[in-house]
């Protein structure tokens, strides 16, 4: 449906904006206009405002976690696109190896009962947070040891620059624009979709 859309519209547009070369790949492969239309900017963060601590800063306390946790977490919707029963998955893997590590999914979304079902099911459900929604995210971000962007399809995702932005270390799913910002093993660690024990 939307790419049916963008090829009615792209006939009026002077430029089309991607936010990613794997956004303006999949336009080119789509047929959606004319290459020499395409022009791709990438999302930017605002990084002034990172380092003059606007975002604030949430306590581990107020989560329940233990200052000594080890906390590995997500940003991002509670659906399928995010993949969070594959962060869930990686997380009793995870719990069975680091006892004290807790896991935050800053986010909400309608698998959120079905997440909650299997850390409850797999008898982890006390070192699972989850926000819902937040106004600043980079808040929970401070909280995590490792940050993780485990999509099953992106367009530029955001939450990487964010992650980056903090000094945290990411795992994230080598899927369409991920890995124009990750280089495996540089500034971040690279895993197939779906693959909860990379």
């Amino acid at each position: 449906m939307y790419t049916a859309i963008e090829k009615m519209a792209a006939p009026f547009c002077e430029k089309i904006i991607c936010i990613s070369d794997a956004e303006k790949q999949s336009a080119l492969e789509k047929k959606i206009c004319r290459e020499d239309k395409l022009q791709v900017i990438f999302n930017g963060v605002d990084i002034e405002a990172y380092e003059s601590g606007e975002h604030g800063t949430v306590k581990r306390s107020s989560l329940g976690i233990p200052e000594d946790a080890y906390v590995v977490g997500m940003v991002g919707r509670i659906s399928p696109q995010k993949a969070p029963d594959v962060f869930v998955k990686m997380a009793k893997l995870v719990k069975d190896e680091i006892p004290n590590a807790h896991f935050v999914i800053v986010g909400s979304g309608n698998q959120e009962a079905e997440i909650r079902k299997y850390a409850e099911e797999n008898k982890f459900a006390d070192s699972l947070h989850i926000t819902g929604w937040v106004d600043d995210p980079m808040s929970y971000v401070e909280l995590f040891d490792v940050a993780c962007l485990l999509s099953r399809w992106e367009g530029f995702g955001l939450a990487l620059p964010e992650y980056m932005m903090a000094g945290k270390p990411i795992v994230a799913s080598r899927v369409d624009a991920i890995p124009n910002i990750i280089r495996n093993g540089e500034n971040g660690l690279l895993v197939e979709v779906d693959d909860a024990t990379g």
